[in-house]
C-alpha cells in the first residue's frame, strides 16, 4: 500500500483503477485521492471577483485576477477576438529543464480570459456561467433569471443566497434542492411548495419545521394539522422577523440532530459509492455526478464516463484523468479550463483543439507543444522525448503543483472542502490573499428586525458582516426580493452566507460506520460522532414507507 507524498497517509489503489493507468499508458498516483482532489481545487477560483484593466485595451474589467497578479489579463470581448493570436507566444521545448518550469513561464506570457461568463445578459457579476439573465454574484450555474448570491444554480427564477438548487423559483436559502417553488431554508428537498425550515423531504406542501416526509400538506414538526388549523398556525410565524427566523432554525436543529438519514444520497444508481449520484453505473468514492458510468474519484460532473480524479466536468467527458474545469472532452490528461477538445495533456484554456502538449490559449489548433505548431509526425516524435524526460524529472503522472496555481489558495474552491489557515498554507509554500482593510469598514446603519421596518434608504448603505465584520450592500433586486416573499434582510455577507451553506453539506470524505437499523457495516460521509440515524439504503426506504 503507497503513501501519498502529501499527507503521508497510506492509500489504496484498486485492480479498477491499476487497469484504468495502464490504458492511458500512465503511472499510478503518487498522492491519496483526497490530497489529488485538493490539488486540483486550489487552481479553481469561483467566486472572488476583482476589478483591474484589460491589459489590451486598457478599459476596466472584472476579473478573477487580482491587479497584482503576475498574468496578462484580457476582456472576454477581446480574448476571443483575431485581435491576438496565441502562436506568437510559441516556444521550443528545453531538454535540459523541467517542465513544469518551462510550462509556468508560458502561461505568464499568454493572455488570460478575465472570466467564465458566457451568453448572459445583464449577469456580468457572474463566473463559470452561461445563459443568465439579471443575475448578480452566482456561481457555475446556467440558464438562471433575475437570481443573486449562490453556487451550481441551474434552470432556475428569482432564487437567493441557494447552492445546488435546480428548476426552483422564489425560493431563499435553500441547499441541493430540486423543483421547489416559494419556499425557504430548505435541505435536500424535492418538489416542495410554500415549505420552510424543514429537511429531506418530497412533494410536501405548506410544511413547516419537518423532516422525512412525503407526500403530506399542513404539517407543523411533523405532525399534520387540517387546512384551518394549519392557517391559524402559520399567523404565528413571523417569518419577516430577523429574531424569529434565528429561534426557528434553531429549534428544528435539534430535530434533525436526530432524523434518520440514508448512508448516501443517491437516485436511481447501482454500483456506487458516494454522494448526491443520479443515474450512475459503477460510480466510486464520488460527488454530485449525474449520469456517471465507471469512473473513479469524480466531482461535480455530468455524462462522465470512464473518468478519474477529475472536477467540475461536464458534457460527455471521457477517457481523462486529472481534469478540472471542463466541457465535452476525450482522451485529456493533467488538464484544467479545457473546452470541447481531445488528446491533450497538460494544457490550460484550449478550446475547440486537440492534440496538445503543453500549450496555454489555444483556440481551433492541433498538434502544438508549449504553443509551437508542429507537423503531425513531429509532434507524435517531440511528446514521446517529452514524456521521457518528465520520467527523469519525475513530473510525469502529476497534476500540476499547487504552487503553480492562478490563485492564492483562499481564493480557491479548496478552501471551502479542505480549508487552512494562513500559517498551514504558507508552511506548505502555498500563496494566501490577504483582506483587504477597506473591505472591513464599521458601520453605524441599524437594521431593523422586521423587512416591513426596512427603509429603501437601506440600498444607499454600506453594512458589517455580523460574523467576520466584511462590508456588504444590499441590491435593489435583492431588496425587493425579501419584501415579496417577506424575509428578514440577511446580517452576514455573502462569502459567509456562502460558507455558511457549504457546511451544512456533508464533506466529500467517507467514513465506515454501521447502520442504525439493521446494524451492517456501511460506507456513508456521516463522520461517525454525528447524532443523526445513519441507516443503509434498504432501511432507510424502509423508514421513510
Amino acid at each position: 500500500m503507497p503513501t501519498c507524498r502529501h499527507c503521508k497517509n497510506p492509500f489504496e489503489i484498486g485492480s479498477w483503477d491499476r487497469e484504468f493507468y495502464k490504458k492511458l499508458d500512465v503511472p499510478e498516483p503518487t498522492w491519496c485521492p483526497e490530497c489529488r482532489m485538493m490539488r486540483r481545487y486550489a487552481f479553481r477560483n469561483e467566486r472572488n471577483l476583482y476589478k483591474r484593466e484589460c491589459d489590451f485595451s486598457k478599459k476596466n474589467i472584472v476579473s478573477l485576477y487580482s491587479p497584482e497578479k503576475p498574468f496578462i489579463v484580457y476582456d472576454a470581448d477581446i480574448w476571443w477576438s483575431d485581435k491576438w493570436d496565441p502562436l506568437d507566444y510559441g516556444q521550443e521545448f528545453d531538454f535540459s529543464r523541467p517542465f513544469f518550469e518551462q510550462f509556468a513561464e508560458l502561461r505568464r506570457r499568454v493572455p488570460r480570459i478575465n472570466i467564465s461568463n458566457m451568453q448572459s445578459v445583464n449577469s456580468y457579476f457572474t463566473n463559470h456561467a452561461a445563459d443568465n439573465k439579471n443575475c448578480y454574484m452566482l456561481f457555475a450555474c446556467e440558464n438562471n433569471e433575475d437570481s443573486y448570491y449562490g453556487k451550481l444554480v441551474q434552470d432556475c427564477r428569482n432564487v437567493v443566497d441557494c447552492n445546488f438548487i435546480y428548476n426552483s423559483e422564489l425560493c431563499y436559502e435553500c441547499i441541493s434542492c430540486y423543483e421547489c417553488y416559494e419556499c425557504a431554508y430548505l435541505q435536500d428537498c424535492h418538489a416542495c411548495r410554500n415549505t420552510y425550515f424543514s429537511k429531506d423531504l418530497r412533494k410536501c406542501t405548506d410544511c413547516i419545521g419537518c423532516w422525512n416526509l412525503r407526500d403530506k400538506k399542513y404539517c407543523i414538526a411533523n405532525k399534520e394539522y387540517s387546512k384551518e388549523e394549519f392557517g391559524e398556525m402559520k399567523k404565528k410565524f413571523k417569518l419577516g422577523s430577523f429574531t424569529f427566523v434565528e429561534k426557528q432554525k434553531e429549534f428544528f436543529q435539534k430535530n434533525f440532530n436526530g432524523m434518520i438519514v440514508p448512508n448516501f444520497i443517491q437516485a436511481n444508481s447501482e454500483d456506487s459509492i458516494g454522494d448526491y449520484l443520479e443515474q450512475c453505473k459503477n460510480v466510486q468514492y464520488s460527488f454530485d455526478v449525474t449520469r456517471g458510468e465507471e469512473c473513479r474519484y469524480v466531482t461535480d460532473a455530468l455524462d462522465p464516463k470512464n473518468v478519474m480524479d477529475s472536477s467540475f466536468i461536464y458534457y460527455r467527458p471521457e477517457f481523462c484523468l486529472e481534469t478540472l474545469s471542463t466541457l465535452e472532452l476525450n482522451a485529456v490528461k493533467y488538464s484544467m479550463f479545457i473546452y470541447f477538445a481531445h488528446d491533450i495533456s497538460y494544457s490550460e484554456y484550449c478550446y475547440h483543439s486537440g492534440n496538445l502538449f503543453g500549450c496555454e490559449g489555444l483556440k481551433k489548433n492541433e498538434y502544438c507543444i508549449l504553443n509551437k505548431p508542429y507537423a503531425k509526425e513531429d509532434y507524435h516524435r517531440m511528446v514521446k522525448r517529452i514524456i521521457e524526460h518528465m520520467k527523469k524529472t519525475g513530473e510525469w503522472g502529476e497534476f500540476f503543483p499547487v504552487e503553480m496555481s492562478a490563485f492564492d489558495y483562499n481564493e480557491t474552491v479548496a478552501q471551502e472542502y479542505f480549508p487552512k489557515t494562513e500559517k498551514e498554507a504558507e508552511t506548505l509554500g502555498w500563496t494566501w490573499k490577504e483582506k483587504n482593510r477597506k473591505e472591513f469598514l464599521p458601520s453605524s446603519t441599524v437594521i431593523p428586525d422586521s423587512i416591513e421596518e426596512v427603509p429603501d434608504s437601506i440600498k444607499s448603505e454600506i453594512l458589517a458582516c455580523g460574523q467576520c465584520g466584511k462590508n456588504y450592500r444590499i441590491i435593489e433586486q435583492e431588496l425587493e426580493f425579501y419584501r415579496k416573499i417577506k424575509l428578514p434582510i440577511p446580517r452576514k455577507c455573502p462569502d459567509c452566507r456562502h460558507t455558511q451553506r457549504m457546511e451544512m453539506r456533508n464533506p466529500r470524505t467517507l467514513w465506515t460506520r454501521k447502520c442504525g437499523e439493521c446494524g451492517k457495516e456501511i460506507r456513508t460521509t456521516y463522520a461517525r460522532e454525528r447524532t443523526e440515524r445513519v441507516c443503509c439504503e434498504r432501511c432507510y426506504m424502509k423508514g421513510m414507507y
